[in-house]
């Protein structure tokens, strides 16, 4: 099913966003944006393999504030984990992320926290703010931080990639985890590709 929207839409009286768990079919925003959003979760939790967000903006004036203590977070404006295509589609929302202690990865993208198939032709102007201090046993233990997407995620024979996107967004990190991945377009790529992107 194709899902389109016909205005702006103001999130100021939206106390607390559920993200929407699943999404398999066409999300057009047809250009429009949501303003004054503030929230703790993406748009949407998954967009699954057959599923497309397009033409959607994300006001300046929007704010996502994540904390954690021992939970995973994965955690992005559009969607949290993407195993679809996101075109088109632009960021000005400001994420802060602070951790006190956990025992799983963490990924923070302006757009996407993981990507699992293609973002193309869109942009984040937002700031990202992460800090994270831990005092963990595990040496493997990593925080991915990205304009775009915190971490591509290479699953099977899937060519994964992130195409004509930019990052104009001050992507900030504080910590002593032991890995840190942070970067103006992707903070962790594997093996996936990224092509004519800018920071």
């Amino acid at each position: 099913g194709a899902v389109c929207l016909e205005a702006d839409i103001d999130m100021k009286k939206v106390k607390k966003w559920a993200p929407i768990k699943e999404f398999k079919g066409t999300f057009d925003g047809q250009g429009h944006t949501l303003y004054n959003w503030k929230t703790k979760h993406g748009l949407f939790d998954l967009l699954a393999e057959n599923g497309v967000i397009k033409n959607l903006h994300i006001d300046a004036s929007c704010n996502m504030t994540v904390s954690t203590n021992v939970e995973q977070v994965i955690s992005g404006f559009i969607a949290n984990v993407n195993k679809g295509i996101i075109r088109n589609c632009e960021n000005g929302g400001s994420i802060n992320y602070v951790g006190t202690y956990t025992e799983k990865h963490i990924y923070i993208g302006g757009l996407v926290g993981q990507n699992g198939y293609v973002i193309t032709d869109s942009k984040n102007s937002g700031i990202i703010n992460a800090e994270l201090y831990i005092a963990s046993a595990n040496k493997a233990l990593s925080i991915s931080v990205g304009g775009i997407a915190g971490a591509t995620v290479p699953k099977g024979s899937r060519i994964i990639t992130i195409n004509r996107c930019e990052n104009e967004g001050p992507i900030v990190f504080e910590g002593d985890t032991p890995r840190i991945y942070v970067a103006g377009i992707v903070g962790y790529s594997g093996r996936a590709g990224i092509r004519y992107c800018v920071n």
